[in-house]
């Protein structure tokens, strides 16, 4: 219904250049990991996010600890060069090598509209591939195709359209939840090993997700290794969480559906070809 009252209206999809939207900045400074004392895989007190090339995690390769003064800006978008890929980095962040910054020139940029906007740029840039390269100059002229009200981008549909979908999967995991009585679920100390194992994949080395493992072992649960965006030590709650409608398992994965349907909104043809569509 949001799509067809967003049609009636006059709305319709147009494309922009990257360079209209964004202004696209080199980082304060390139930090090379075999140059950084400490790489830790969890936040720590006094560190930040440091973003590479990676299309895993946010990009976020772990935290480190050095000059605040060459903190990238939170609110804007990390864009690799080599893998062309784009996430959004809701905190100050440092970089590796070959990670450009994209700051909105445009006013209120948040979450949910960089949610409707990555999912779209992701898609534009499928058929780039490692190896091709890109400047400050190629970035800028990328096209997106954005939903329009009288040629002006309509950031209230985008909105409204994230907002909707974030709705209709708590309620889709409610109704899962309900049918198969996981609506009040203690987890025990077994499952709760095996969700902090699972988040722990992004590690990438056995020996830490031992560790991790160990750790339960021995009654440590208040842990805060983190798998993107998911807290493991949400996972140490062991009865159902009311308030928040959901288990944390359920809670923290909603983010990443969203940009799953955003890729398939009912764009015009030619813009569907133009994204990889049919």
């Amino acid at each position: 219904k949001l799509e067809s009252d967003f049609i009636a209206q006059g709305g319709k999809w147009e494309e922009f250049k990257i360079s209209d939207l964004f202004k696209v900045d080199s980082s304060k400074k390139i930090f090379h990991a075999n140059q950084i004392r400490t790489i830790y895989d969890t936040e720590q007190s006094d560190t930040y996010p440091y973003v590479v090339r990676s299309t895993l995690n946010n990009g976020i390769r772990g935290y480190i600890s050095e000059n605040a003064e060459f903190l990238n800006p939170a609110n804007t978008l990390s864009f690799a060069q080599d893998t062309f890929s784009v996430f959004y980095q809701d905190k100050p962040y440092f970089t590796g090598n070959k990670v450009k910054i994209l700051i909105p020139k445009f006013e209120n940029f948040n979450k949910i509209k960089a949610l409707f906007i990555v999912s779209i740029y992701q898609k534009a840039l499928a058929h780039l591939t490692w190896g091709i390269g890109s400047t400050t100059e190629s970035i800028q002229e990328i096209k997106i195709p954005l939903p329009t009200i009288d040629s002006k981008i309509a950031f209230d549909f985008m909105e409204s359209y994230i907002k909707e979908l974030e709705a209709q999967r708590i309620q889709e995991l409610e109704a899962y939840l309900e049918v198969t009585g996981l609506n009040d679920y203690e987890l025990n100390a077994q499952e709760r090993e095996a969700l902090a194992i699972f988040a722990c994949l992004s590690c990438h080395t056995e020996g830490k997700a031992r560790s991790i493992s160990n750790n339960l072992h021995n009654g440590d649960i208040s842990l805060n290794a983190q798998y993107g965006n998911v807290d493991i030590s949400a996972f140490s709650k062991p009865q159902y969480d009311k308030e928040n409608k959901f288990p944390p398992l359920f809670r923290v994965a909603i983010p990443h559906l969203i940009p799953l349907r955003v890729a398939t909104l009912n764009l015009p043809p030619p813009l569907r070809r133009g994204l990889g569509g049919g």
